[in-house]
């Protein structure tokens, strides 16, 4: 702060600003220091009462700390000492509380109470959106103003006591593009912030604030931000390259491609492949580019290319910005399009579930039930309905119906090269390739692994995964159609044999024949919390497995079957879209489909943690623990 400011109180400092800022309004002040109050109180309380019912007119009062160790350039003590709002200006007695209160916090802090201040101050009615502004990010100094504010209670001081549900909202505006706000209330309330800064000479400030229902702005305080570390220059000259290459790369991505449908582009952290879940919203480098090597490079779209759905000719999946994974939800779109729809269709289509993704973003990790329609059911006619709309007259609808309907009966089709029998194959080629799987400190063969374990572990994974979705998808449509009741269908799911039902009942065996623990570990023991983070621990290298806690054995055993009449009407259905197809190799499908979606998973993951145990082994033997491996892409 300029040295006209730095070093008064927090008290002093508004009162000295009172006159000076253009945009904030200093609510009525008055600041005495405790030994005053201790000499003169009553000549106090009778200024108080002249000061802000006669002169001013204020019913209610705030009554807050200014104490020597508050507001220093190494420790704000924020938070230290309590604050009374709406105090009636009648009350005498409550002010006279409320002020010796502020005081025994004082002497309890074992401060020089007789020096430190107390803030009578006008309290502002009527508030509609209250907070805190700091303006750099308080983490590590990065040039952003941050805003914590509460726009729903009224009240003005949740956001620094954390007391409200509505508490934790947060505004981040990069202090190069103010420009680029949108809210005019965040634009008057930033630019308010900007005068401020250039009135006290001071970029790095703590800021309570409140705004009235006429959008006029109160500053409640300001101070200092304490620095607990001196922000490095560098930091903050990298971080802006950073974030003008993630503009530049985000304004490149989002522009209309000759080669997809679509005329914008959205990306999440959650659609799809889910990077958020499989791999955390700021994966270390070794993650992100494993996930990337086995998976989003091209892997997921050459399965579903294989299944009949789109061809994509740009198959990257996730981007980074800025460290941070996305997915490229337009292409996602696309490859859930079955291959030759005509382009109009898929341009209508893809700009549809684009917009309605933009103004519903609870859909991000719910696409493929809830805003696209990605293969036929039985109940089309309602998604079509529900997902589509208008935006596809009668003739579109039925032609887009017919696509749908030839690429789901071909995942159906047993003797297709991507069909549950044959792709399980390729599974069991990776499940006896991994038996002569060495996990030593030699990287000599860690390309042969990864690449093993794309083409025969996570390309039949992204294929059985496709099928698996189908398969829910059809069942999910027999609940719609009342075939099938909400606690059928759960109960129906929760009967299929699945790799983790099948690991339940072996951990129960397990904890009453040791001799089984040693086999148990064997199989399971592979598994990760975190599938590709090295420095997540295998469950043979800690204890995950509890053998000594007792299960329910009511998880264990679930079965369920179709009555007459639940048979009847579903093989009427497969009788009128399927090409009659047999009742009891449809519902094997069903079953299968998920089952080997789990089972697929639990194998192609072996190879990844044991990948990343070479890794671990080999970084080792050149005096490299696990965290730093992390950072080191594949």
């Amino acid at each position: 702060m300029k040295k006209s400011y730095k070093y008064l109180s927090k008290g002093r400092i508004l009162t000295a600003l009172e006159d000076e800022l253009d945009i904030f309004k200093i609510p009525k002040s008055l600041v005495f220091e405790v030994s005053d109050w201790k000499k003169n109180k009553i000549n106090i309380l009778n200024k108080i009462n002249y000061f802000f019912l006669k002169k001013h007119h204020c019913q209610k009062l705030a009554i807050r700390s200014s104490a020597l160790n508050e507001d220093k350039d190494n420790k704000s003590n924020a938070g230290v000492y309590d604050s009374y709002l709406d105090v009636d200006t009648n009350d005498e007695k409550k002010i006279i509380i409320s002020i010796n209160n502020i005081i025994r916090g004082y002497i309890k802090n074992k401060i020089n109470s007789g020096k430190s201040e107390i803030i009578i101050q006008q309290m502002i009615q009527n508030t509609y959106l209250s907070g805190v502004i700091f303006t750099h990010n308080l983490n590590n100094g990065s040039p952003y103003y941050v805003i914590n504010y509460d726009d729903v209670s009224g009240l003005t001081n949740t956001v620094t006591s954390g007391s409200s549900k509505y508490s934790n909202r947060s505004l981040y505006v990069y202090r190069d593009k103010i420009s680029e706000i949108k809210s005019p209330r965040f634009r008057k309330i930033i630019i308010a912030v900007k005068d401020l800064e250039k009135k006290v000479g001071n970029n790095y400030l703590d800021i309570e604030f409140t705004c009235d229902k006429n959008l006029n702005i109160y500053l409640l305080q300001v101070r200092q931000i304490a620095k607990p570390k001196p922000w490095s220059n560098k930091l903050k000259k990298n971080f802006s390259k950073t974030i003008r290459k993630t503009g530049s790369k985000l304004n490149k991505l989002f522009k209309k491609r000759k080669d997809l449908s679509g005329n914008t582009n959205i990306f999440g952290q959650m659609p799809d492949w889910n990077p958020a879940e499989m791999i955390g919203k700021t994966p270390r480098a070794l993650s992100f580019s494993l996930y990337e090597k086995l998976i989003t490079n091209h892997i997921w779209a050459d399965a579903r290319e294989l299944m009949g759905y789109k061809k994509i000719h740009f198959k990257k999946l996730m981007q980074s910005f800025a460290g941070q994974p996305y997915i490229d939800v337009r292409l996602s779109l696309n490859s859930f399009l079955p291959n030759n729809l005509p382009k109009k269709i898929s341009n209508k289509l893809i700009n549809h579930w684009l917009e309605k993704l933009k103004n519903n973003p609870k859909l991000h990790d719910k696409i493929e039930f809830e805003l696209a329609i990605t293969c036929f059911s039985f109940d089309l006619d309602q998604r079509m309905s529900s997902l589509v709309g208008d935006v596809l007259n009668k003739n579109e609808k039925i032609i887009y119906a017919k696509y749908l309907k030839k690429l789901t009966l071909n995942c159906l089709n047993e003797t297709s090269k991507f069909s549950l029998p044959n792709t399980l194959k390729n599974v069991e080629k990776l499940k006896q390739k991994q038996r002569n799987f060495k996990i030593d400190r030699d990287v000599k063969n860690l390309r042969t692994y990864l690449n093993d374990c794309k083409t025969y572990g996570v390309l039949p994974f992204s294929i059985l995964a496709r099928h698996a979705f189908i398969s829910t998808t059809i069942i999910n449509s027999l609940k719609i159609l009342n075939i099938l009741s909400d606690k059928q269908t759960q109960n129906f799911l929760k009967s299929i044999k699945t790799i983790t039902s099948e690991m339940i009942t072996e951990l129960e065996i397990s904890k009453t024949d040791k001799k089984r623990r040693k086999k148990f570990l064997k199989k399971y023991g592979h598994l990760r919390p975190g599938t590709y983070d090295i420095m997540s621990k295998r469950y043979d290298e800690k204890n995950y497995f509890n053998f000594d806690e007792k299960l329910n054995s009511k998880i264990l055993k679930h079965q369920f079957k179709f009555n007459n009449k639940q048979k009847r009407k579903i093989q009427k259905l497969l009788k009128k879209y399927f090409n009659n197809m047999d009742f009891d190799s449809f519902i094997n499908y069903l079953k299968t489909a998920i089952a080997l979606r789990e089972y697929s998973k639990f194998i192609f993951t072996k190879s990844v943690s044991h990948i990343l145990a070479i890794i671990s082994k080999f970084s080792r033997s050149n005096n490299l623990n696990d965290k730093m491996s992390s950072n080191i892409p594949i």
